[in-house]
């Protein structure tokens, strides 16, 4: 019976974070990029194959927030009382930015070739 709860555990878990996942509106103000990096899969000594991959940013690290307009979302370390004063409210109130070309490397640093 153990076991058992602990799937049902696990199971309403991932249906609570898909949830979520879905519901997160996209950002208006940027185009969202995904730097292609490439990678090698390998299966064994001297048998790899390259695997052509996307680079993403952590949502930690992205803009959130009020939908159609500029002010955060998330500020510091607190969620604004105002938009977000519970997770359906925010998922409502609130877009997470995409990130583009110029913050990928300006801001972030990152640049890919090849």
């Amino acid at each position: 019976l153990n076991q058992v709860d602990s799937r049902m555990k696990v199971a309403l878990m991932l249906v609570c974070v898909c949830g979520l996942a879905l519901g997160q509106q996209t950002g208006s103000e940027k185009t969202n990029l995904n730097p292609s990096l490439s990678i090698e899969e390998c299966s064994g000594s001297q048998n790899c194959q390259k695997v052509g991959t996307k680079v993403t940013l952590d949502a930690n690290w992205r803009w959130y927030h009020e939908a159609g307009g500029y002010k955060n979302c998330y500020d510091g370390n607190r969620w604004d009382s105002g938009l977000c004063p519970d997770p359906d409210t925010c998922i409502e109130n609130c877009e997470l930015e995409g990130v583009d070309s110029n913050d990928w490397t300006g801001t972030y640093g990152v640049q890919a070739s090849g």
